[in-house]
């Protein structure tokens, strides 16, 4: 049984019949359903015969979490984006209007979704093993998923928790840095690199220094991930394999304006 944490709600006059829980645009002096592509205002909370009652009381967005409806099966935990007649999708489309708290499992299911908003700050923690950091600098590291078409990422902070093992990381052809960019090796850097922080033979914890973009060209950050590269050879040692790095991040998501 879906729930909602309950956000502000006005009402507004239907410009056709609607369903509960479906998200609504505005059009004219009425609400109708937000197609795919559609900026939505929000989520109708009771179904509405356009006939008899055109008031609509709709849940707006960017407040607390909201019951949507499902144009399919979505994964929990699943980015959702619009799709037709004011349902949801997980299928990459515009976008990206919430991430799904709990799991639909086909047409017309009614799933909580956290909406997104651009005021939000989100944080994200990505474990790497030391299988995977031996391999970085041919293999980046997601650290945060691409936003959708039309949004980018603005990083806010990055910590780096190293969880020592049993032997230390190498850099066979120092300096093997560490650098946080976009997308892929050589994309847009986000922060100062991190030079031999890795190789320590202990615990620790480091976090570095946000970069200013400066004039960047919009196609290598917009609808971009956030990576971990190495920008030297790969990393050795730690033969056990049992060293784990994790980066926290924190970050927003902007829309662009530019689609």
């Amino acid at each position: 049984m879906s729930q909602q944490i309950n956000g502000p709600t006005i009402t507004l006059t239907a410009g056709e019949d609607l369903i509960a829980f479906r998200r609504v645009k505005i059009s004219g002096s009425t609400v109708l359903y937000a197609d795919a592509g559609d900026p939505g205002i929000g989520v109708v909370q009771a179904a509405v015969d356009y006939s008899e009652d055109s008031n609509a009381t709709i849940r707006l967005d960017n407040a607390g979490t909201s019951k949507m409806m499902a144009s399919g099966a979505i994964s929990a935990g699943a980015n959702v984006y619009p799709a037709a007649d004011g349902k949801i999708t997980a299928t990459v489309n515009g976008r990206c209007i919430g991430k799904a708290i709990e799991a639909a499992t086909t047409d017309g299911d009614i799933i909580e979704v956290l909406p997104y908003n651009e005021d939000m700050i989100y944080t994200n923690s990505v474990d790497i093993t030391a299988a995977e950091m031996k391999a970085l600098a041919a293999t980046q590291k997601e650290l945060i998923p691409a936003p959708g078409a039309d949004n980018y990422i603005e990083v806010l902070g990055l910590t780096f928790i190293l969880d020592y093992g049993s032997e230390v990381l190498a850099e066979p052809s120092a300096p093997d840095d560490l650098e946080v960019v976009y997308d892929t090796a050589g994309g847009t850097s986000i922060a100062d690199v991190i030079g031999d922080w890795v190789i320590q033979s202990a615990d620790s914890i480091t976090s570095p220094q946000i970069k200013n973009l400066g004039i960047v060209a919009a196609t290598t950050i917009v609808n971009k991930a956030v990576v971990l590269d190495n920008t030297g050879g790969e990393y050795t040692g730690n033969a056990t394999g049992d060293t784990v790095v994790t980066v926290k991040s924190v970050y927003k998501i902007h829309p662009a304006g530019l689609a």
